[in-house]
Order: C-alpha cells, then structure tokens, then sequence
C-alpha cells in the first residue's frame, strides 16, 4: 500500500514537472564548475551567485557526465523528492494507514507538488528535513548528536534560513544530556557547514551568498516587508489552502510520546514562519512554504498512527477533496494549465507570481507545447553568445546566462549575481525578490573595459576594495585586508553619498 501511494507521488510529481528561470543561475555557475572554471557566474568573479551550495554539487555531478541542463536536472529533482516521500512513509514506527495518508497529503499540496521539481533546492531540504526529524526522534542515544547534527549541517547547505528550524532541535539534544560528549559530537556534525563557510569566505570573500546581501540590505522597512509577507501567506491561502492549513494543524497536535519533546520542533518552524513573513515572503507562490510543510506532515503522522484506521483513511480523503477544490488541483497535471488563463496574466498585482502556470508552457515537462515555445530569454542568450559581444546587462538573468555561455560578462540589474549592484539601494519601486538597482554611471565601461571609470568618487573607491576581493589572486594580502574590512562594514560609507543623491532624485545612474 505504501510503496503504491509512494509511486502515485511519483507520477503527480512527473505529471507536474517543470523549470524555472531561477534554476538556470545556479546552472550557468554548475556548467562554468564542470568546465574548469570555478564555482562563479561571471568567470571573471568569484561571486556565489546561489543559495544551495550542496544542491549545486548534487546536481554537478549529473551534469558532468550529460552536459544537458533540462532532463539532468528534471531526474535529480524528482528523484529526490520521491526519496524523502519515501522515507517519510517508510519512517520507523509509523504504521501503513498513516504513512499512505502522508503520501495524500503530499500529493495534493501545491506548493509541494510545484516545489519537487522547478529546479531549485527544495527536494533536498525535503530529504535532509525528513531525515533530520527521524533521527531526533530515535531518542537520547550516544550518537544521535552526531546524526541530528549532520543532518543540521545538510539542511542549512541547502538554505541557510533552514537553520531556523534545525537549531532549536539540536540544541536541545545538546542541553538535555549536558555531556561534554554530546558537545564534541554536535560540534563534529556542523564540519560540513563550518568547512563551507571557511571555503565561502576564502574563496568570495564574504560567509553568505550574494543573493543575501543583495535581497536583504535594501533598506525597505520592516513594516513593508511584514506586509508583503502578509500578502504572501494571503496568496497561498487562495490558491493553494491546503498547504497552511496541514502547517497549522500539525504544528498543533499534540507529541506522540515521552521519548523525545516535540517544543523545539514546533518553534523552529514558528521561527522559521516569522522570518518569512518577516523578509516579505518570495516572489514564488509556495516555494517558502514546503520546508514547513513537511516537517508539519510528519508531526500529523505520528500522531494519526495512534488513531483508528478511519481517522487517517478520512485525513486523506479530506486532503484530496479539498485540493480538487483548489484552483489548479495538482493531479490535473498540465490540464490545469490547458484550461486556466494565459501565462501573460499569471502576474498577480502583490507582486507574487504563479511561478509554475507562467512558465508550464516553455519549461513543462508534459507541455504540449514545450518544443516550440522555448524561452524568448533562452534564444536571447543564444544570440548574445553568437554576436560575439562579451558583456551584456539586464534582468531576469537565468535562462539567458546560461545560454549566454561563459565568455559573455552579464551585470545583473536584480543584484543576484552582481556584487557591486547587491550592495547598493535599489530603486524605490521595487517587487519582491526583483530589487532593480541603476547602473552607477560608468560602471558599464569599467566591466567592458576592465579599468575603473565609475563617476561617483565613492562608488569608485568602494568598487576598489570590492573588485580587489573578487578578482585578485586568493592570497592577495591587500586582498585579505580588503575581506576584513568589506565584513566589517568599513568602507560602507563610502556609499552614502551615492544614496544620498538617490534618494533625492539625482541622476546616478542607468536602468
């Protein structure tokens, strides 16, 4: 029974597979990788242009032996997504009832669903998540600081954000047997995670992606980014109800046993929750929602497994009838998308886009259209690869970067993968996840023609510093002073002026 509600999973996932534009940077830097190049978008700076460091060495191996980015990526993400379902069902102690009554729930999750494939990190926080939890639950063992610890490292490898929801966990294994043991084991499973950030600020410079520097230091308020994150949970709610609703439900069952507290797991995932509503959610509908998801999911297995047969049989008939009520139930598969409105009107006001309906079309595993809709960004970078150019500059830089190919520089407009842009202001109208920065004038002939001509003195001066500690050599030693200065926020106010004249309206740049 389970291994056929498991293999049901399987053909929802597949039904519903997809990639987003999104995918593709952490691409261009897996293709740039395997091709000698280094871990860098742009081959001439070390930028960590991507969130998921242990995601992106999954798929590298792949993708060394295919050389094909759609079909590398489509395998690996659902066949990760089939393990942690898998190994959710599979979980010791939880009998055939509940564990196929998982599966339901899995299945008829949108965001889950969406999230199993596209490309990005989430079936590996999924496995690593799944993994995490059974081994907190085994008990206080000798080793299972160690296990839960690892574990730790390999969900925050995926997100860092996740470490919201494993440290609470962790450290309450560590604090419960108040052993030294337990201490040196727990801090011997975060190797991974510490060797990482000692790698990440070697090599980039800096211990977090530059996606972080370039979506959190924008200067928005914390009452903007609470509202837009209102409206993300708002959006979910409407589109895919389900998904919340198990969240709360299974934050709100009560444990399952003595052996283990269940506290810290409940406020990882309100903390987890918070920060998310926090930063304004994502421009992605659902994609912020899986982790909890899941970890919600498991709580309300163990706790259906003490119920009677009937109880999880109507948990999983209530799931199903309340996904076919939803907009786009997800074993419609690519049906929902036949009949719903145009991609060109999936762009909601808020802000948060219906990530998987706007790019069905192109990117759908099962679209019937997928042959002769590929991407306009796609033949666009083909093109810019073709004319010989080497530098370019615009937004929405997934799919062109990577069909760009390496020899074309592109300065990103959204600050992902740029790492002068991701430290200055965006433009007071923003859209969540897309904060456009202008262009410092003469910042695009100081990339074209690899001298500094930057007209803001600041901007110069700072792009100094900065450019020494993404292009020169490793072991530069004004290289190093450059690192523990950036860190430290010691040349931030060179930029003042620069927001300044932003602010107030000054001309400082192009779009």
């Amino acid at each position: 029974m389970v291994l056929a509600a498991v293999t049901g999973f399987a053909v929802v996932a597949t039904m519903n597979a997809w990639l987003s534009d999104d995918a593709f940077v952490t691409l261009r830097t897996v293709d740039n990788f395997v091709h000698g190049f280094g871990l860098r978008w742009n081959v001439g700076e070390r930028v960590q242009a991507y969130t998921h460091p242990l995601w992106l060495l999954l798929l590298s191996g792949p993708y060394a032996i295919s050389q094909e980015p759609y079909f590398t990526t489509l395998a690996v993400s659902l066949g990760v997504s089939t393990a942690a379902v898998l190994i959710v069902a599979l979980g010791r102690g939880t009998g055939s009832a509940a564990s196929v009554a998982a599966v339901f729930l899995f299945a008829s999750s949108r965001a889950f669903i969406d999230y199993s494939t596209s490309g990005l990190e989430n079936p590996l926080t999924h496995l690593s998540l799944a993994l995490f939890l059974l081994a907190y639950w085994q008990g206080a063992r000798d080793r299972q600081a160690l296990y839960v610890s690892l574990l730790a490292s390999a969900g925050m490898l995926c997100r860092l954000d996740v470490g919201l929801m494993v440290l609470p966990p962790l450290i309450y294994v560590i604090v419960k047997r108040r052993s030294a043991r337990m201490v040196v084991r727990a801090l011997a499973g975060l190797t991974p995670l510490v060797a990482w950030e000692v790698f990440s600020l070697v090599y980039y410079g800096f211990p977090f992606p530059n996606t972080a520097y370039a979506k959190l230091g924008t200067g928005i308020s914390a009452a903007a980014g609470i509202k837009q994150g209102s409206l993300y949970f708002a959006d979910s709610w409407h589109l895919d109800p389900l998904t919340l609703l198990i969240i709360g439900v299974g934050l709100a069952v009560p444990r399952r046993d003595q052996q283990q507290s269940d506290w810290p797991i409940r406020a990882g995932v309100v903390l987890y929750l918070g920060y998310v509503l926090w930063i304004g959610g994502d421009f992605m509908s659902g994609r912020f929602l899986t982790a909890p998801f899941i970890v919600a999911v498991m709580r309300l297995v163990r706790w259906l497994d003490l119920r009677p047969t009937a109880v999880p049989a109507g948990v999983a008939l209530a799931a199903v009838t309340l996904a076919a009520l939803s907009p786009c139930p997800p074993f419609l598969g690519d049906h929902n998308y036949r009949w719903g409105e145009p991609p060109n009107t999936a762009s909601h006001p808020s802000g948060i886009n219906d990530e998987h309906r706007f790019y069905w079309q192109s990117t759908g595993l099962f679209s019937p259209d997928r042959d002769r809709a590929e991407p306009q960004w796609a033949n666009q970078g083909r093109m810019r690869q073709q004319s010989g150019q080497t530098t370019s500059r615009r937004g929405n830089v997934g799919m062109y970067g990577y069909y760009a190919g390496p020899r074309v520089h592109i300065v990103d407009a959204y600050a992902l993968c740029d790492p002068l842009l991701a430290r200055l202001p965006p433009v007071p109208r923003w859209r969540i996840g897309h904060y456009q920065r202008l262009l410092p004038l003469g910042y695009a002939e100081t990339i074209r023609v690899g001298r500094n001509v930057i007209q803001d003195p600041g901007v110069r001066k700072y792009y100094e510093h900065l450019s020494r500690v993404v292009r020169e050599p490793l072991w530069s030693a004004r290289r190093w002073r450059d690192i523990l200065f950036m860190n430290l926020g010691r040349y931030d106010s060179l930029l003042d002026t620069y927001r300044r004249n932003l602010a107030s309206g000054v001309h400082v740049g192009d779009p």
